[in-house]
């Protein structure tokens, strides 16, 4: 089949990452369906802090990108992509380039992409990573977001796949389509606990809280050093963040703070993740809401796949990956002293953060494992296209 992913973003940011869980799932994703013989196509944008060869690493895909000039997530990036994309789609189409089109995002108004590649006679299926229908606080988002608005966006797509039970229940209310439900994939020999030999970044004898992300509000990182500095001193733990470049060049109270505190290791994108999760005793995930990035991050699935036990909030699609005190713990809200607790109950408890850990790294080889994820997908391609 000749498969057209689109998403925004898709490309190696400054350190050598990609960064995003929708990137990171269309890059194994569609890496591994051109192992099995599929012909890939990738349309994205440009990525904020994009490095200097930024397409460079995508060698399985032909990749059509655009440096778009306006805000990320505005009106005009909006517009300007979702115009780039589908005249890209009907040139490609018209060439006999495109069996099928699958649009990868949190947010549903990009369905409009799959709905008009519908329309000029390639078929569509939209892959939402993103509840729909829920509050975050931001009435803009809210409405966009909305069930109603929704059923406008995704008029016309010909599959529905959302990445988590929570997502998929959230965009059926917008459609009366099947919405499948495929686990975002991952290389579970990548992610592998034997990855702690590589890690070179500091060194100590102290258990290591790990975590990977940003200083956006939503995902709770302030939490996190709240609780990590309010446990005693003679725990001896160590917190490793590792951050995106624009973190980096913060300067708020909250970067200061952590470059004050000498137990606390901050490092700009980290090259060699797996070794990094690997690293780590515990994983932290502090997340106030997954109403915009994702409905779980993907790093989350990556340390249990490294068997590093996580300590998550319940909120959005995390307690469907994680069950509570069988391969990870959960609090009940972003809360730093439940964070706290719950760090420390791992902290001090060696033979129970191994036999989380493992549990962790078997629910990812069963549930999450690449080749489980692309079959499914291929699935789905292979129907949608033999409709």
């Amino acid at each position: 089949m000749k498969i057209g992913f689109v998403a925004t973003e898709i490309g190696h940011q400054e350190g050598g990452a990609f960064m995003g869980g929708n990137v990171n799932n269309v890059v194994t994703v569609s890496k591994a369906l051109a192992e099995r013989g599929h012909e890939i196509t990738i349309i994205t944008t440009k990525p904020r802090d994009a490095a200097e060869d930024y397409l460079g690493p995508l060698t399985w895909a032909d990749v059509y990108s655009i440096d778009c000039p306006h805000e990320h997530g505005s009106p005009r990036y909006l517009t300007t992509f979702s115009r780039y994309a589908v005249q890209r789609i009907r040139q490609l189409a018209n060439d006999g380039e495109l069996d099928v089109v699958s649009v990868h995002t949190g947010f549903t108004i990009w369905g409009i992409i799959g709905s008009l590649s519908s329309v000029l006679g390639c078929p569509s299926v939209h892959v939402q990573y993103c509840p729909i229908g829920q509050s975050s606080g931001s009435t803009v988002y809210d409405l966009i977001q909305s069930v109603h608005l929704s059923k406008l966006w995704l008029r016309g797509n010909d599959r529905f796949v959302g990445v988590t039970d929570n997502v998929a229940r959230s965009l059926s209310s917008a459609t009366r389509d099947r919405v499948d439900v495929i686990h975002n994939g991952l290389d579970v020999d990548e992610y592998a606990p034997e990855a702690d030999s590589r890690f070179d970044l500091f060194e100590t004898d102290s258990p290591v809280i790990g975590y990977l992300g940003s200083l956006n509000d939503q995902k709770g990182l302030d939490i996190l050093v709240d609780a990590f500095q309010s446990l005693p001193e003679e725990r001896d733990a160590t917190l490793a963040l590792g951050l995106e470049v624009r973190s980096e060049r913060s300067e708020s109270e909250l970067w200061k703070r952590i470059e004050r505190d000498p137990d606390i290791h901050a490092f700009g994108i980290v090259q060699d993740v797996p070794a990094f999760l690997a690293r780590s005793d515990v994983f932290a995930v502090p997340f106030r809401t997954t109403v915009g990035p994702a409905d779980y991050p993907v790093a989350a699935l990556e340390a249990m796949s490294c068997a590093t036990p996580p300590v998550a909030t319940r909120i959005g699609g995390l307690p469907d990956m994680i069950a509570h005190q069988e391969d990870g713990l959960l609090i009940d809200r972003p809360d730093s002293e439940l964070l706290a607790e719950s760090l420390a109950t791992l902290l001090d408890d060696a033979e129970l953060r191994r036999e989380l850990g493992q549990s962790a790294r078997e629910r990812i080889e069963r549930d999450f494992s690449t080749t489980s994820v692309v079959d499914q997908y291929e699935a789905v391609f292979t129907e949608v296209v033999g409709q």
